[in-house]
């Protein structure tokens, strides 16, 4: 990250930077922070009317980022006016810098909310993203072992044969989490969903769970044990492949895309019949709308991209593309402009931050944007 003391102090910030200051400072906390540093170089401005104050002078100077051969004579009543003028400009206009901190300093966003993971006595367990270990039950038992943003499930013996136990991992806004199951499946979750699954799959029975949000699948092959993940309006069912499933239940925008092999879905109110489910194949979605579940041809890489932390988006309402981003910022949006959200928009992003993404936006379709900590108000 840039110093962004030095940047503005030597007058070197980017037209760019210089503009998102502007969007930063309305937030109270940048706000604060700035203003702090404004009393620090108040500050220093009195230590510089201290004439025998020699090291102070040597300390403003590297903080001031001047020439170190630049003779002491600066310190001179013309300096004190320089000092002061800019105190004074930087107090009534904030407009012309930017402040640049390290991102785990900026109070741009909240931290989300913790990572959880729900065991079948109905205890929660918090998990930090950075640990390694062995999760256990009240009684000490293993339930299964983390390696930071990855839960992996034995398949051992641990319970009842015959008794399904359940554990379900739930995801925060702004954060992403994977588990390999006990029958080798792994799944990435995305921001916003939980999933509800057996801590072992039993022999006798097929391998259901139940997915709340986004999830992709690489489901470990077993012909004999068909796989199925179970949402609120349509179910899929499988029996080795890869696929991404889409459910958040605050959204009506149900759907799962085929990247390999075969999928079936259906309506969750209906039970699995071979004869009445549809079948997709590899770069189809199938979505489901107004009680029917309909197929077309897309661009694997939209609904996929997020696995690898990007955002996708190919001619995507605005109402969705806001979804999405504050899923991913963990931010809420107030869009009060009802006409942007018809709009389609396309824009494929990577390390962008959501001001640059807005800004993005801005130059498809006009509209402004305001925030307060981590509300964003989206105005015509």
């Amino acid at each position: 990250m840039y110093n962004f003391y030095d940047k503005f102090l030597s007058d070197s910030l980017t037209p760019e930077e210089e503009e998102e200051l502007q969007f930063l400072l309305k937030d109270k906390k940048n706000k604060e922070a700035f203003e702090a540093y404004l009393r620090d170089l108040r500050d220093t401005y009195a230590a510089l009317q201290e004439p025998s104050s020699i090291q102070t002078y040597s300390k403003i100077k590297k903080l001031l980022g001047q020439p170190k051969n630049q003779p002491a004579k600066i310190l001179n009543i013309n300096w004190f006016k320089f000092v002061a003028a800019v105190l004074i400009s930087l107090s009534i206009s904030y407009v012309g810098f930017y402040i640049i901190t390290k991102q785990s300093e900026t109070p741009i966003l909240n931290t989300a909310p913790l990572i959880t993971l729900e065991l079948e006595d109905g205890s929660i367990k918090t998990l930090n993203e950075t640990n390694s270990e062995i999760i256990t039950d009240s009684k000490g038992e293993k339930i299964v072992s983390q390696e930071q943003n990855l839960l992996l499930y034995s398949n051992e013996v641990h319970h009842e044969e015959q008794k399904l136990v359940y554990n379900k991992l739930t995801i925060p806004y702004g954060k992403k989490f994977q588990i390999v199951l006990s029958d080798g499946t792994h799944v990435f979750l995305n921001s916003g969903s939980s999933l509800r699954y057996p801590v072992k799959f039993i022999d006798k029975l097929n391998r259901d769970v139940y997915l709340d949000g986004e999830a992709y699948f690489e489901v470990k092959k077993d012909a004999a044990h068909p796989f199925t993940v179970i949402t609120e309006k349509m179910n899929t069912r499988v029996l080795g492949t890869k696929f991404n499933v889409s459910s958040y239940k605050n959204e009506d925008n149900t759907s799962s895309v085929l990247v390999s092999g075969a999928i079936h879905v259906y309506n969750a109110s209906e039970n699995y019949n071979l004869n009445k489910a549809i079948s997709i194949k590899p770069g189809q979605r199938a979505y489901f709308d107004e009680n029917n579940i309909n197929v077309e041809q897309v661009n694997i890489l939209k609904y996929t991209a997020w696995t690898e932390g990007k955002l996708f988006f190919v001619e995507d309402r605005f109402d969705l593309i806001l979804k999405k981003l504050e899923r991913h910022f963990n931010v809420s949006i107030n869009n009060t402009y009802a006409a942007l959200d018809k709009e389609y928009l396309t824009g494929t992003f990577e390390t962008e931050n959501l001001n640059q993404i807005l800004k993005t936006f801005q130059t498809y379709t006009a509209f402004n944007y305001t925030y307060e900590g981590t509300t964003i108000t989206i105005t015509k």
